[in-house]
């Protein structure tokens, strides 16, 4: 719970839910944000989250509106010492587009919006996309928002595969005497995107990212029986992207502008945490 109240009379003026029950640290920016655990930007009258940070090593408390952190380009390296404002430029830009009644939205709250789903695993693709759809559905309808087949706003969920030029060899370790069975299987990687388009302009991508085909190191657990390993690990693909888009969310407010889309609540990746 966000408790505030007056330094003069001691008396509270309002309380309201945390996005974050277990923040620890809480910094004031301007009057109306606040920075939870150096991670979530939170408006404090409009009672919902702005912006979230990931990444960084961050100071725990603090004044002013500068959030101080630790974090370096590399996964491994030497951390520098840097800082954000709160809230920054691209955050507070997207606000005043919301409070905008001039701009367009794709999604804000009373929208209308079809799903689209582009690429899919050879294997249980129905399940496939019927999963994704019902986890966007109930996502869109969190934020105030009605699924519809048909609408000019789609949100759009794009799966692509993407040669990488290399094998892995499989080998098949039953711990029974004998040549373990081989098999050799592309690895390739899969792109996943979640965008709103309405066919007005370019598309307002929301995320990106890629899933790679083998699990990190060197054993892959495959069900016995299974005899379609590629077939079981590209499904297994397909299921990490859809989880990874679900995972990411769909915003409560997506627009466009001249210089491009905004939406809210924003992410910025800030480095790669040191310790």
């Amino acid at each position: 719970m966000i408790v505030r109240w007056d330094l003069k009379t001691g008396q509270i003026l309002g309380e309201i839910p945390s996005p974050n029950p277990k923040a620890g640290s809480l910094q004031y920016g301007d009057a109306r944000h606040v920075l939870l655990d150096g991670k979530v930007l939170f408006n404090l009258e409009t009672k919902r989250p702005v912006w979230s940070y990931d990444g960084g090593v961050h100071a725990t408390g603090g004044n002013g509106a500068l959030h101080y952190f630790v974090a370096s380009d590399q996964i491994i390296g030497p951390g520098t010492l840097r800082m954000v404002e709160i809230p920054e430029k691209k955050a507070a830009l997207a606000e005043a587009t919301l409070a905008d009644p001039k701009v367009k939205a794709l999604l804000r709250e009373g929208s209308k919006l079809s799903i689209q789903v582009v690429g899919e695993p050879a294997r249980d693709a129905e399940k496939f996309r019927r999963d994704l759809v019902e986890g966007l559905t109930s996502q869109l309808q969190q934020v105030g928002a009605e699924v519809a087949d048909g609408q000019p706003v789609k949100v759009v969920v794009k799966f692509s595969v993407k040669d990488t030029g290399r094998s892995i060899e499989f080998r098949k370790f039953t711990g029974r005497p004998g040549e373990p069975e081989k098999r050799v299987i592309q690895a390739r990687l899969l792109d996943w995107e979640l965008a709103f388009a309405d066919g007005g302009g370019n598309p307002v991508v929301i995320a990106r990212d890629s899933i790679a085909f083998t699990s990190p190191g060197f054993f892959e657990n495959i069900p016995n029986g299974e005899n379609d390993w590629e077939g079981f690990l590209r499904a297994r693909q397909y299921s990490l992207g859809a989880a990874a888009a679900l995972k990411y969310g769909v915003p409560y407010y997506v627009a466009r502008r001249p210089e491009g889309g905004v939406f809210l609540p924003g992410r910025t990746f800030l480095g790669h945490p040191t310790f």
